[in-house]
């Protein structure tokens, strides 16, 4: 199960990479846009190297266990251009902050860096160190301590790191207003969140093992789960405003076609009866169901069409059947929009059996109710519910 995580949070953060990175191209300055191409890098790197098969090949390629530096100095490294891509965008107009920032920044986690490093080199075949069921990490127990060092070294890093990342999600996504960028912000924000209780366990539970007072869970009891899930977070945060737009425009593809299906039995049925009104042919059913190209041209015609039926059919109905139409309505229990709704379906179907029954047209040119509605989604809203009270009404459905 860990594995098939590790795996999703690779696919997550390959589509992000190309997704994201493609958005930034022309958009980001230099400096923030090479920290997020180091930054992603880096994840994937870490992410597919914690991959049974892929640290076995690259362990026995160099002769000893390489595989724990390799996870820890890349996430360090991720987590100090991540917290740079920050800096570069939000401060990159002022390079006196940025260069002071990047300093000591920059100083903090080479030192950690290599003071994890030669922590390591001291104790390379340590069993702290060793991935899989024969090491401490999955396995418990006692382990050695300059390898308690060292590991303690990455977590109290990690620590800081995701504590700061998790700040500056937070601060930013309040400032950013509504809409894409707040949503990848608080993403972004919860993943590094989680990074950071996933780096205060490990600092806690090697801390204990040093002291010779070893939790009765292993480490990646906790560790193993919640890494990928961190970074997928991290990285669908990144990658959320780049592909709101598109998230945005397949919403909008679905709500239209489910306009289409609803408003198909009113407008079939009025255009039937006013042939001439329609542009292009009218399908059957599931014709109109199946076709999923045009949503946006489709459904403006529709509405387009309907009222233009809407206009010949005015002339074949009498105010006595929308009065009547108004007291059915009422004993009903409809008020407000329902109510003009069922007064609305109920005269377009009076006016349709007029005009089969070929009856002579009445002085009446107000078939409507007389409101103006602004946009496309009103228009939709109204003939949609005129819909649903002339499905219950009309006998001459399509």
């Amino acid at each position: 199960m860990t594995t098939i995580l590790v795996v999703l949070a690779i696919a997550v953060s390959l589509v992000g990479a190309v997704t994201k990175l493609t958005s930034v191209l022309t958009r980001t300055q230099a400096p923030a846009r090479r920290s997020l191409w180091l930054t992603i890098a880096c994840l994937v790197i870490t992410m597919a190297a914690r991959l049974p098969q892929v640290g076995a090949t690259v362990n026995a390629a160099v002769g000893f266990n390489v595989r724990w530096p390799i996870n820890a100095l890349l996430l360090m490294a991720a987590m100090y251009f991540f917290q740079m891509f920050f800096l570069y965008s939000v401060h990159g107009n002022d390079p006196s902050l940025v260069n002071g920032q990047r300093r000591w920044r920059l100083l903090t986690v080479l030192t950690c860096g290599i003071g994890v490093l030669a922590l390591f080199m001291a104790r390379p075949t340590a069993i702290d160190f060793v991935f899989g069921p024969g090491g401490r990490y999955e396995a418990g127990g006692p382990g050695d301590q300059l390898a308690q060092l060292s590991r303690i070294l990455f977590a109290l890093y990690m620590c800081f790191a995701t504590l700061t990342l998790t700040h500056l999600g937070i601060r930013w996504a309040k400032k950013s207003g509504r809409g894409a960028l707040q949503v990848g912000l608080g993403s972004f924000a919860a993943g590094s969140a989680l990074g950071c209780v996933v780096a205060i366990h490990s600092a806690a539970h090697n801390l204990a093992v040093l002291v010779a007072v070893a939790p009765p869970w292993p480490e990646a009891t906790v560790v193993a789960w919640l890494i990928p899930l961190a970074g997928t977070l991290q990285v669908t945060g990144v990658v959320i405003p780049a592909l709101w737009p598109r998230l945005v425009r397949l919403r909008r593809w679905f709500a239209h076609r489910r306009a289409l299906i609803t408003l198909y039995p009113l407008w079939a049925t009025m255009c039937t009866a006013a042939p001439n009104i329609v542009l292009d042919p009218i399908q059957t059913r599931w014709k109109d169901r199946l076709s999923i190209s045009e949503m946006d041209y489709r459904l403006y015609r529709r509405i387009i069409e309907i009222w233009d039926a809407h206009r010949l059919l005015r002339q074949h109905i009498s105010p006595q059947i929308r009065e009547q139409a108004l007291v059915a309505g009422r004993r009903r229990g409809l008020r407000g929009d329902r109510l003009a709704a069922a007064v609305e379906a109920a005269s377009i179907d009076a006016a349709l059996h007029a005009l089969r029954n070929n009856q002579t047209p009445t002085t009446n040119k107000s078939l409507h109710d007389g409101r103006t509605r602004s946009d496309l989604a009103a228009e939709v809203a109204w003939w949609g519910s005129v819909t649903i009270e002339f499905r219950q009404l009309s006998t001459a459905l399509p």
